[in-house]
């Protein structure tokens, strides 16, 4: 019985996922194609619906807990669930910080940084895919490659910044846009910061290893 319950946890887990990817996905998009009405739905339905769904999961997480006192991977695998469905309502509310900002930004004339900022996302994406794969597949070594990538994204930001300040000096009236666009790379880099969380927690869950703080 209690793995069954576990394998339903961990379904809705995978679903609550792939909702928050498509949630990244749509941000893209509307960046891309200046699509006021796929950012506004993220702010008002999508992340409104990822809190709803966070409490559902965490009140299956402490019910099970207390009514089957689980032991081993099963323990394992519903405190990093319960873990994993934090981070990711997280991951919602950066994604709609990034929506947030994107309205602002298609508004406005384009500043070449937001080809950068493509790419930021696009590699943010992948992180958080093969995270969702590594999970459906409980995969330690793809987990472990996935937290591998955070150190490019960190670069990657420092890089955009660093465009960012020598466009700051050559076009002070575009300022507010520029802060918008930092405030986009942060939320990215936040974003991929809380799926190498998750790969933690994958690790743990298949391996029993607490690799936080350590280089893989």
């Amino acid at each position: 019985m209690l793995k069954e319950q576990i394998e339903l946890l961990k379904k809705e887990v995978i679903e609550y996922s792939l909702f928050i990817e498509n949630i990244i996905k749509n941000n893209i998009e509307g960046i891309e194609k200046n699509n006021r009405d796929i950012l506004i739905q993220i702010i008002e339905k999508d992340e409104p619906k990822t809190n709803l769904i966070e409490i559902e999961i965490e009140n299956k997480c402490i019910d099970l807990i207390a009514r089957y006192q689980p032991k081993a991977i099963d323990l394992r695998m519903i405190i990093m669930s319960l873990k994993m469905n934090n981070d990711l309502e997280r991951i919602a509310d950066h994604s709609a910080n990034i929506a947030n900002s994107s309205l602002y930004i298609i508004e406005r004339p384009e500043i070449k940084e937001m080809k950068s900022i493509k790419r930021m996302s696009d590699e943010v994406l992948d992180m958080f895919e093969d995270s969702i794969k590594s999970f459906i597949q409980m995969n330690a070594n793809l987990a472990s490659a996935v937290y591998k990538r955070d150190d490019y994204i960190d670069k990657l930001r420092l890089t955009i910044l660093k465009s960012l300040i020598g466009t700051i000096r050559t076009n002070p009236d575009n300022v507010e846009s520029i802060f918008h666009i930092e405030r986009i790379t942060k939320n990215l880099e936040r974003i991929a910061d809380l799926t190498t969380n998750l790969c933690e927690d994958i690790i743990f869950i298949v391996e029993g290893k607490i690799i936080k703080h350590k280089n893989l």
